[in-house]
């Protein structure tokens, strides 16, 4: 299972900038089998071009072999500037 933050006893809390989900928060989600939308962080205002309620994305691509995943981290066109390395988490 793809484990998340309430599997080690941490809760993160939304922001003045940011609200925090994830669907491997319970860990539920079979490594094989991955999840679009795994975790993301949604602007609670609006961040330079960004919109309120622009959403950072992270998926997790299933493994076949049951010990590694991968993640695919896709930030808004609008957010390239704020968060340049957003895009590289899983490289």
């Amino acid at each position: 299972m793809i484990g998340g933050w309430k599997k080690i006893g941490y809760v993160m809390n939304a922001t003045t900038n940011f609200t925090y989900a994830g669907d491997t928060e319970d860990g539920t989600v079979a490594v094989t089998a991955g999840k679009d939308d795994a975790w993301n962080a949604t602007s609670n205002v609006a961040l330079n071009d960004c919109v309120i309620h622009t959403k950072w994305q992270l998926d997790v691509s299933g493994a076949d072999n049951g010990n590694s995943v991968t993640y695919t981290a896709t930030p808004p066109a609008c957010g390239e500037a704020l968060t340049p390395t957003f895009s590289k988490i899983g490289k």
